[in-house]
């Protein structure tokens, strides 16, 4: 069930410049444990655990999909949809 998409992806703001596109609670779950910027408050944890239990088939992808949604809100890092990086600004996806 981990690998089930949600039946919309979420956007998050990844830095200044660019932003991430969750598609189900794996890379949900990546943003959170990766990218996320703010305080590990009890809605980061709570998402956190809701999208284990999604990978893990325990729960539908969509209460993960709600809890990162509530926790990106209290953080300030939702998008409403996918922001194009500015002319000239290459990003690249490898960590360093």
């Amino acid at each position: 069930m981990g690998h089930r998409p949600f039946n919309i992806p979420i956007f998050l703001k990844l830095d200044s410049v660019a932003n991430y596109c969750a598609n189900s609670p794996w890379e949900a779950l990546d943003y959170l444990d990766v990218h996320w910027p703010g305080a590990r408050t009890e809605k980061f944890e709570r998402a956190r655990a809701v999208c284990q239990l999604a990978i893990d088939g325990w729960v539908d992808p969509e209460v993960a999909r709600d809890a990162v949604i509530a926790a990106a809100r209290e953080c300030q890092v939702l998008e409403r949809s996918w922001r194009s990086m500015p002319a000239g600004i290459l990003h690249s996806s490898t960590h360093a």
